[in-house]
Parts: C-alpha cells; structure tokens; sequence
C-alpha cells in the first residue's frame, strides 16, 4: 500500500498539472512559491475525502465495524439490530431482603428508592414501596443492584444495611431470595460473529439456516445444530412413493462454557420460535447437545528440559481443548466446510507441534468414554452430540 507521503506527492502533480491546463500556469509563474501551498492543500483535502470512505466501508461492514464501547454511534449494534439481532446489556441482579422490626408498635413505609449496601459494599436499591404497620414482625423488601454486571452479584444469606436508618426497623437485613443473578453485557466478539451469521444467512420461511440464526438472538445459546426427521408419505399408485410429508424439527443447543443444559435458554428460544417459526413447522423439539468426553493417553514420553511429565499435562489439555472445540456436528444444510470428525493421528500432530522440541513421546491413545471405554482412532459425530477432553494421562 502507498505511504501517505506518495499519495499526496501524486496529488499534488496532478492539481497542479490540471491547473496549467486549464490556464492557471501564468499565475503560478508569476507567484513562485504558490503552487506547493494550493496543492498540498487540495491533496489534503481529498485525502480526507478518501478516508471517509475507507470509513464508511470499514463501519459498513460487521467484520470490521466499531461496537458502542469503541464509537458513540456503535455501527456493529446497528448492524445487528437491522438483522433483528440485539446485543444483550449487561443486567441487575434481583433480590428480596428481610429486616426485623423491633418496634411492635411502629407504623411507617420504605418508599422505593431506599439504598441499601451490602457486607461487601455492592450497593442496593429497592424498586417497590413497602409499608409495615404495628405487630409485623419482619418486612420484606424487593431490590436490585445499583450497578449492573456479575462482578455486583449478592449471595443468599448475604448481610445489607439501610443507608437511612427507619425506625422501628433494624438496621441489618439478609437477603432471602434471589430473583435473577446479575449478567455482563454480551461480548463484543460473541456479538459479531453472531451479526456476521446473520448477514451471511439468508431467511428462507424455516430451513436449518433460519432456526441455527434464530439461536443466536439468545444470549447464552453458543450454536444450533437443526435436523429434521421426516414422516413417511406413500403417494397414489400413479405416482412413485418418497419420503415426504411433514417435517418435525429436532433442534440440538450447545451453550456457552460447556453448560449441559440451559432450561432458561431452551424457554427463550422456543418463545423466539413461537413467533418466527413457519405455521408448517409442526412440533419443534428443542434439547441439549450431548456433551460426551474422551481421554487421550500419551505413551513413551521423554521431557528434553528436564522437567517432570506432569508438568506438560496443562498445555497438552489446551491443545486437545482447542482441537476440540472446532468438532462439531455437521449440518449438510446450513454448514460450509464439514468438520465433524476427531481424528487421532490429527490430535497427535497437534500435540507435537505444541510441544516443538521441548518433549518427545512415541504414541497417543483415544479413549470414548461411555460403558465401554473404548478405544477408537477416529470418530465421526452425530447430529446431537460433542465431546470435551478429560484431564489426559502421560505414560
């Protein structure tokens, strides 16, 4: 790519030749020293016209495109949003909170708004007006964090004051219930590959493509994997018979983190299907992916520096753990590129390149853990399941 000195120097030619042709040469011989001054000038000029455009493109783009946390109009935010794609907020955790009233005889009202702070210094707020009048016992106060994000997250049990005293109250209160947890906004990164997906998806009134895309309008919701099992149709004897019919799809979840089962997750896709879902669909059967786990031996294995073969277990669970993580159930109708098979001579490769020189060893072993333990030297996923790496064992 051209340096910006090479630009402006070849913009600068060209006004200035553009200038003497059009009669402008007498005025430049005339003022020595104009010419640089009005050129550079112009050329500036249209080079910032050029980098507008180069911004234009790079925020017109979900690849590229700034978040609200980098730029105050958040083009990736609004890029989403027109593919009805909407970045979760970060979110206030809920909670109920249970004070003494130590005076029989007293009458009065936390208004909503009163502060509390908790043990820890997470701050309160109560979002409904409560009145206690004479022979309550207790009160109970619904309330929520004054900051949002996991880092204010509140345990059962945990101890909050009132900031203002009330009387007739004590001033020290647990918290008795937990509504909802305090939630982080969606990643930056997680958000873009979803916008991405999106806009690389074409709607089609409900094939695989429409229900993996609708997945991704769920925070917690990593992939979807859509099948459809197909009822047998036998058509008139003039006609040949197929397997036709109405289709029942069968949508497998994977969550974030490796999250077994997500039941809030489930509920809010479906109520996204409940809405989006073609009226043919028939039953839609949503379910968790079938986490299944492997563990890999590494036999003959000789250190180079000297260390204690333990030592290497971490970055050869890393290794396995990223190989991994790329394993998943291939959908013919949505997926590109078909990476549904675990290999072992291909995790042997991996975990030699990750070690370089620094150890050696003379085979590895692949073990499916399930009744049989077996073991295998290769596997290929079904459509509802993958699989995770147990610690691995060095031989």
């Amino acid at each position: 790519m051209r340096s910006i000195r090479k630009i402006f120097e070849s913009l600068k030619s060209s006004i200035i030749y553009e200038f003497r042709k059009v009669g402008g040469g007498d005025i430049i011989d005339q003022n020595f020293g104009i010419e640089n001054p009005i050129a550079l000038a112009h050329a500036a000029e249209i080079r910032s016209i050029e980098h507008l455009i180069r911004e234009v493109a790079r925020q017109s783009n979900p690849l590229t495109a700034d978040s609200k946390e980098d730029s105050e109009i958040g083009m990736l935010e609004y890029l989403g949003e027109l593919k009805e794609i909407f970045r979760k907020q970060a979110t206030a955790g809920k909670y109920k909170l249970r004070f003494k009233i130590i005076d029989n005889e007293a009458v009065g009202e936390i208004p909503a708004g009163t502060t509390f702070t908790a043990s820890n210094g997470i701050n309160l707020i109560s979002t409904k007006g409560i009145s206690f009048s004479p022979g309550d016992e207790k009160i109970d106060v619904e309330a929520q964090n004054v900051l949002f994000g996991s880092a204010n997250i509140l345990f059962h049990n945990a101890t909050v004051l009132f900031n203002t005293s009330v009387p007739g109250i004590d001033q020290d209160g647990k918290v008795i219930e937990i509504e909802s947890v305090p939630t982080d906004a969606e990643d930056v990164e997680v958000y873009r590959d979803k916008v991405i997906s999106a806009w690389n998806i074409i709607p089609r009134g409900g094939t695989a493509a429409d229900y993996r895309m609708w997945a991704t309008e769920v925070k917690e919701i990593k992939n979807a994997f859509p099948v459809s099992t197909i009822r047998n149709c036998t058509l008139p004897d003039n006609l040949r018979s197929a397997n036709l019919g109405l289709g029942f799809p069968t949508i497998y979840l994977e969550f974030y983190e490796n999250v077994k089962d997500n039941p809030k997750a489930i509920e809010d896709y479906i109520e996204i299907l409940s809405k989006k879902a073609p009226l043919c669909a028939g039953n839609v059967i949503v379910k968790p992916c079938d986490i299944k786990s492997i563990r890999v031996e590494v036999g003959g294995f000789i250190s180079n520096e000297g260390k204690n073969k333990d030592e290497y277990i971490s970055e050869i669970k890393n290794t396995i753990d990223e190989y991994l993580s790329n394993i998943r159930p291939y959908i013919a109708a949505v997926d590109k590129v078909k990476n549904n098979e675990i290999s072992k001579s291909v995790l042997q490769a991996k975990i030699m390149m990750a070690l370089s020189n620094k150890a050696y060893f003379s085979k590895i072993e692949m073990f499916k853990c399930d009744n049989s333990d077996k073991e295998v030297d290769s596997y290929t996923l079904s459509n509802s399941e993958y699989f995770v790496a147990l610690e691995p064992v060095i031989l």
